[in-house]
C-alpha cells in the first residue's frame, strides 16, 4: 500500500500517479534541467506537457476561427 502526501503550488489539484521508462540519456537531461530550475522532476514534466498541450489546443482553436473567418469572407 502506498500513501502519497503531496506538496506543492496546487494542493487542490488531485494527482495520478503514472510511470514511464525513459532512456538514461533522457532522464538524465531532465533531472539536470529540474535541478538548475529548483524544481523536481515531476514538476518540470508536468510544466512541459502542460506548454506542449497549451500550445496544440490553442493552435487547433485558431485554425477553427481561422475556417469560420474564410467561409463568413466567402458570403
Amino acid at each position: 500500500m502506498y500513501i502519497y502526501i503531496m506538496a506543492g503550488n496546487n494542493l487542490d489539484e488531485a494527482m495520478h500517479r503514472t510511470q514511464i521508462f525513459l532512456p538514461r540519456d533522457l532522464h538524465y537531461s531532465l533531472k539536470k534541467e529540474a535541478e538548475s530550475g529548483g524544481i523536481t522532476v515531476s514538476e518540470l514534466i508536468r510544466n512541459m506537457l502542460n506548454r506542449q498541450l497549451h500550445v496544440n489546443s490553442r493552435t487547433h482553436t485558431e485554425r477553427g476561427i481561422q475556417v469560420l473567418l474564410n467561409m463568413a469572407d466567402a458570403r
